[in-house]
């Protein structure tokens, strides 16, 4: 029993003097800087395979395999507005012969809550291809 109390009280003695290690400290702990404001700036880009090239319900690609890719720069002018411009590319097969369709757009994005309403330009780019 006495090993019991002794080893409560010698507990008790190394505890208490924890909190003094604590305020013999020389100084607080430094102020960290506030995070920079994140860039305005953002690009997204992505890849696919394809089993077969399909737009609007007709091969693109001849019922061949097909691949593409694409990157869009984007400025965000404010948390609701935003300017894009992108380049994509998709491998096809046409009778014309061309063998890829390069497809370069732009636009503005705009936010209001759930709605989002998007206006932009494309064009369409077949090179290679010959006109019949």
């Amino acid at each position: 029993m006495k090993k019991v109390v002794f080893s409560v009280v010698a507990a008790l003695a190394v505890s208490a003097g924890a909190p003094a290690f604590a305020a013999d400290m020389p100084a607080k702990a430094p102020n960290v800087a506030p995070a920079p404001p994140p860039s305005p700036w953002d690009i997204a880009f992505g890849s696919a395979l394809m089993t077969d090239y399909i737009f609007r319900g007709v091969t693109q690609s001849a019922h061949h395999p097909s691949v593409a890719a694409y990157i869009e720069p984007r400025y965000n002018i404010n948390p609701n507005w935003q300017l894009y411009v992108g380049v994509a590319g998709e491998s096809i097969k046409f009778a014309n012969n061309a063998a890829a369709e390069v497809d370069f757009y732009g636009g503005v994005r705009a936010t209001f809550g759930p709605l989002v309403l998007d206006a932009g330009l494309w064009e369409y780019y077949y090179p290679g291809g010959n006109c019949y």
